[in-house]
């Protein structure tokens, strides 16, 4: 007996080995061994739990884990005294090793058992949770350790209904609750993960005790002292599972919302606070506003500062020194300041209502549109940008002086930050305001955008294609089948209604690709070049002898980039190439593309045959 265990922890070895043929072995040895899955179940928990080779115990509860799942019937092959020698092995493992890696996958197994034994709120295996709650509560109990049963409790919580949990929940709160107050990171974020299970499950009824608890106020004291004690990452995890809690159950963190509030602004305000901790308080404070509008709304003080924050935030956007020269078609990346500001108002504006939001926000955008520094002005339209869905009824009527007073002057603007801030205004307020904002503006609008495309800085003519293909997109014929008969004779109506701006924007167009010194800004003119086609039709018949050389100098680009990511940008912008071509082909019409027929086919058979 003793070889064969041995020669089972040589195999689990080879399981993981660099060796393919060993490998192979191993494989075809253990799917034999699992003829006799009762033996293979005590095999795993020996090595597991009593060999000298770490590897090999890993290995062993790996699959082990596998076994007992709950569909898996080789745990309930075995008689009362294996199942309670498994159960008995893997607790006293999971109690006594020092080793971290090994807790925490014996506590997979314990976790995959213990789900298979409870559910409907059955306890079947009380000495698993008595050991649970008496290391949570514990002080006594190495952190690591009650880090641990923290896990195995948030991952077997979902299966234990109120039928169990009701009567323990005051104890199991409390067991939390202390985990979270002992000042070790791991512990506390393993017992913030456990809470946000324990209040997902929690039946209706379990509700007004999880909420009349202190559980809340504790995560966020907790929280706080984690930042006191710059640990920001557990500070993020206790701020997060805030705002898991508020998601799913506002009604438990209602009563506490001042406290929260307060907590979370006081974070978000802070500029020494690492950033993710400060949008983490911010998104906290929004999840909750969106799984409650109705009281996020009458609190209008807090409101109107959370919104002064928020704009604050979008004041501040970081440029790197390369800004002007890449372009990734978002206004910010994602993580900074003026991201989340921006992100935000656009959240807060689906909470609040439009008025209230043009109450708030109108007076930002007037105070800062005129700005002497560049900053303030760049806030002034990203705020008019992320706040204009949700304030569509009140900013219809102001359109003319919006566009005219607002946006347009700040295409012009010194900064080249600005200029791109006006160009996102419009692009938002073609798809805010379509089919209107095209019909109404057009004139005004796409003139300013032409020009722009003959702009010094790389990344503001990306941007202009961007935003023309924004403004026509809606125009795209390709969305038919999404429509009525009636409205799609509307949308054509529409479409028709742009065609005589095809010719300038096609003369501003070619040359900015012809020109283009960076393959984003080409990227950004073919992906506008698709759409523009689509809506000229045959108006851009007297173009085809400069758009067809200027697809195929890009098809015929090398694919020698420095970068996997240069390189799927060129691939992508020959994707592009062929789509402009082959729609310009069937816009125009045989006679029109004869000249350029030969060479096109010639080159997407040769694709074809890669």
């Amino acid at each position: 007996m003793a070889n064969q265990q041995a020669e089972f922890e040589q195999m689990l070895i080879a399981l993981t080995g660099n060796d393919n043929a060993l490998r192979k072995q191993a494989e075809d040895a253990y799917n034999q061994a699992l003829n006799d899955p009762v033996w293979v179940v005590q095999a795993l928990v020996e090595v597991g739990c009593n060999s000298a080779n770490s590897a090999a115990s890993n290995v062993a509860f790996v699959m082990l884990r596998k076994l007992l799942v709950r569909k898996n019937d080789a745990f309930d092959r075995c008689d009362e005294n294996v199942q309670n020698h498994v159960k008995q092995s893997l607790i006293n493992f999971f109690g006594s090793t020092e080793t971290k890696l090994l807790r925490r996958a014996c506590a997979s197994c314990i976790s995959n058992l213990a789900v298979k034994l409870s559910s409907d709120g059955k306890n079947a295996w009380p000495e698993l949770w008595e050991l649970l709650m008496n290391a949570m509560q514990s002080n006594d109990t190495a952190p690591e350790l009650r880090a641990s049963c923290c896990l195995i409790f948030g991952q077997v919580a979902s299966f234990l209904a109120g039928a169990y949990l009701r009567p323990h929940l005051g104890t199991i709160l409390g067991a939390l609750s202390s985990c979270l107050m002992v000042g070790h990171g791991d512990l506390a974020k393993e017992a913030a993960e456990a809470l946000v299970e324990l209040v997902k499950m929690a039946d209706r009824q379990d509700v007004p005790a999880i909420a009349n608890s202190s559980v809340v106020p504790t995560l966020i004291e907790a929280g706080g002292n984690y930042v006191l004690a710059d640990d920001s990452d557990t500070a993020e995890a206790l701020f997060g599972a805030v705002a898991a809690i508020s998601e799913s159950r506002p009604d438990i963190v209602k009563p506490h919302l001042a406290t929260v509030f307060n907590a979370m602004m006081t974070a978000a305000r802070n500029p020494n606070l690492d950033k993710d901790v400060r949008h983490t308080a911010i998104d906290t404070i929004l999840t909750y506003g969106e799984a409650d509008p109705k009281t996020f709304r009458k609190d209008k003080d807090f409101a109107s500062q959370f919104f002064e924050l928020m704009v604050q935030y979008a004041s501040r956007p970081e440029l790197e020194d390369d800004w002007a020269t890449t372009y990734d078609s978002s206004d910010q990346a994602d993580g900074t300041d003026f991201e989340a500001g921006a992100s935000a108002m656009d959240r807060v504006c689906v909470i609040l209502k439009g008025k209230q939001v043009q109450d708030m926000a109108t007076g930002h955008i007037m105070s800062r549109i005129n700005a002497a520094d560049w900053e303030s002005r760049a806030a002034a339209l990203t705020i008019l940008t992320y706040v204009a869905e949700g304030c569509h009824k009140q900013f219809v009527k102001h359109l003319d002086m919006i566009v005219d007073d607002l946006i347009l002057p700040k295409m012009k603007d010194d900064h080249p930050m600005v200029r791109y801030c006006a160009m996102q205004s419009i692009a938002q307020m073609s798809t805010d305001f379509k089919p209107m904002f095209q019909e109404s503006y057009a004139a005004k609008v796409l003139p300013a955008l032409c020009e722009t495309l003959n702009d010094s800085v790389p990344r503001l003519v990306a941007m202009a294609a961007a935003t023309l293909d924004q403004f026509f997109e809606e125009l795209d014929e390709d969305d038919e089948d999404e429509f009525t008969e009636a409205e799609w004779e509307s949308r054509v109506s529409d479409y028709k209604s742009m065609q005589p701006y095809m010719n300038p924007v096609a003369q501003a167009i070619i040359p900015a690709l012809a020109n283009a010194q960076y393959n984003f800004q080409k990227q950004a003119i073919l992906t506008c070049l698709a759409t523009l086609t689509q809506v000229a039709g045959k108006l851009f018949t007297p173009f085809v002898d400069q758009f067809v050389p200027l697809y195929q100098q890009v098809l015929a680009m090398p694919e020698n980039a420095d970068s996997q990511e240069e390189l799927q940008r060129i691939r992508k912008m020959k994707c592009g190439a062929i789509e402009c071509t082959t729609l310009l082909a069937s816009q125009v019409g045989a006679d029109a593309f004869r000249a350029y027929a030969h060479d096109v086919c010639n080159y997407l058979l040769s694709v074809l045959s890669e």
